[in-house]
């Protein structure tokens, strides 16, 4: 892994630690990895403990490969008395992160409570007016909105710093109220964020909000007081709440994004299929004499559009300069001034940089000259931005785009380009707090790398359709199951993974759907509603409730007893027309 960083000391570092950990393989006896299965303690998600089992069929030795080509793995468990109660989202995200969720989701019984606070805003009481348009848009679509007195969390809940205590708050609430979405109303100088350790060495300090989301794992279970460490402290990376944050403290300021939020939420106007693709390059095929691979964030664009893209209008801007210019084909040269023009009149609804960066801004690099070794140096390298956090206020904020920020330290510090995008031009920016790593020569979403990580946000926005925390949250879930590479029982253990992990947050509301509700455009239908009596009660206990919907429209599913009694709502929330089935489990039913 090589850091998205424009600093030289930072990346001859990771240049240092991949040699080190190639003459370990090739000095060593042992196999690498160690062993062909792994497997990590019990984690939980919310109250569904499950294990990771990760399965390398082939170990490199002294120049050899053993091929394992199957593994039988024998699981030992006790049952214990539990509350088994989960919400339908939670029974939906499980199907996707679990192999055997099928197998054992008949211990499970799925309920929507009505008094439940699915939408949790955490920010200051003077400060709930600003999010009014957003609660009353939120509850109209089918959310149970809380507003959350930041101060009176700080003084109710103990912990030995205010990110631990809002973390505390969240572990006592987050199922009782059924708490599915986080939004943090306030700058991470107002509000905090937790900073923790990857690396264990302590040099490379990772600002994050993941730590508001993962809540069933110790974060520092060796005690050291250094939280997030890669192979010593335990975090199952299952999210059980999904957070995003508004980064601002004036409350006109979060007004303002707030009603934007409703505005772009509320629109699925054509605009809403339209894309920016911006790539430079990371580094250039041996520069440096590293053997490195050329690393041209224009191959990650093209994997995007031919694979996520059919039916969408884009715009590409790549490396044009230099004496090695990007090979694929775009319609304009990367430089800031393009970048502006376009960005400012084009109305898309996403945004996707590769590139270099900073807190203020992301950057391309050239080879602008040679000395004669046909070797691409740092000295005959040049830089410039082609994105800066000054240009944020000359974007379109009538169409501002969801925007992934594929580079170093875009969110990172209380000021930054992230922060300045969602303040305009921007409905959602994910970003890196702090270094973003990513593997030379990526040629695609397998390969792993903060890149991976890009690809796969896009994929479950766009491919899945999910809201934007949830893809931002299943892209990481995806990523700590099949493309967290590093091996803890190596040499030189590689943390840049986990750091990739904790490092890039969404500034911005977790449930923001790209493609837009439009529930003020729909007509009203008037549809006649039956209770359909079932006497005796021919119902199996378990199964699924299939309903068809002539129109998009807001659903609640109850079930009631021959009396005509109420005894449960089993789903309740917004629904696309078509076709749709919600699982039935009421074993303690007769």
């Amino acid at each position: 892994y090589l850091p998205l960083s424009s600093k030289e000391k930072v990346r001859a570092e990771a240049i240092k630690r991949w040699e080190r950990n190639n003459r370990f393989l090739e000095s060593t006896k042992e196999a690498f990895p160690s062993k062909p299965v792994f497997y990590s303690k019990m984690s939980h998600f919310r109250n569904i403990p499950f294990i990771r089992i990760s399965y390398f069929p082939l170990l490199y030795s002294q120049d050899k490969l053993f091929f394992y080509p199957s593994s039988y793995v024998t699981i030992h468990y006790t049952r214990e008395e539990a509350d088994n109660s989960i919400s339908s989202w939670v029974n939906e995200d499980a199907l996707t992160f679990f192999s055997n969720w099928n197998e054992i989701n008949g211990y499970y019984k799925t309920y929507t409570r009505e008094d439940s606070f699915d939408y949790v805003i955490l920010t200051k009481d003077s400060l709930f007016s600003a999010f009014d348009s957003l609660v009353d848009w939120k509850n109209s679509i089918g959310f149970n909105t809380k507003l959350v007195s930041v101060d009176s969390v700080i003084a109710q809940y103990p912990g030995t710093d205010n990110a631990d205590r809002i973390r505390n708050f969240l572990l006592d609430k987050y199922i009782p109220w059924g708490i599915h979405y986080l939004l943090i109303g306030g700058n991470v100088d107002m509000i905090p964020i937790k900073v923790c350790y990857p690396d264990t060495e302590h040099l490379f300090d990772t600002p994050t909000d993941y730590y508001f989301a993962e809540l069933t794992d110790d974060w520092d279970s060796d005690g050291d007081g250094f939280y997030g460490e890669y192979g010593q402290d335990s975090i199952g990376f299952v999210p059980e709440v999904i957070v995003g944050r508004f980064p601002y403290n004036r409350s006109d300021t979060l007004s303002s994004i707030a009603k934007k939020t409703v505005r772009f939420e509320k629109d699925t106007g054509n605009w809403k299929k339209r894309a920016l693709l911006l790539a430079a390059f990371s580094n250039f095929a041996n520069e440096d004499s590293t053997g490195w691979p050329e690393c041209d964030g224009a191959v990650l664009m093209e994997v995007m559009k031919d694979s996520l893209l059919a039916g969408w209008e884009y715009t590409r801007m790549y490396e044009e300069a230099g004496l090695c210019p990007s090979i694929y084909p775009h319609e304009y040269a990367l430089t800031e001034a393009n970048v502006v023009a376009e960005w400012s009149v084009g109305n898309y609804a996403v945004t996707n940089w590769s590139g270099h960066g900073s807190p203020g801004g992301a950057y391309r690099k050239w080879w602008a000259w040679d000395d004669g070794d046909s070797i691409p140096e740092s000295f005959e390298i040049e830089w410039a931005p082609f994105i800066y956090i000054t240009d944020a206020q000359l974007l379109d904020d009538t169409h501002p785009s969801i925007v992934f920020c594929e580079s170093c330290s875009n969110a990172g510090g209380d000021d930054n380009i992230a922060r300045s995008l969602i303040g305009n031009g921007a409905s959602g920016t994910v970003a890196a707090t702090t270094y973003g790593w990513y593997i030379p020569g990526w040629e695609g979403p397998s390969d792993g790398g903060c890149m991976s990580l890009d690809y796969y946000f896009y994929y479950y926005l766009i491919g899945e359709g999910k809201r934007v925390g949830d893809a931002l949250f299943d892209a990481k879930v995806y990523y700590f199951t099949y493309l967290y590479f590093p091996d803890p029982w190596a040499g030189d253990p590689e943390w840049s993974p986990q750091q990739n992990l904790l490092g890039f947050t969404l500034f911005g509301d977790p449930s923001l759907v790209r493609e837009g509700v439009g529930i003020e455009e729909n007509p009203i239908h008037q549809v006649e509603i039956s209770k359909f009596h079932i006497y005796p009660n021919p119902m199996h206990l378990q199964g699924e409730i299939e309903y068809s919907l002539p129109f998009d429209c807001n659903v609640k599913i109850s079930l009631y007893n021959v009396t005509g009694q109420k005894i449960e709502t089993l789903y309740k929330g917004k629904e696309k027309v078509g076709f749709h089935k919600i699982p039935f489990n009421k074993g303690n039913f007769s």
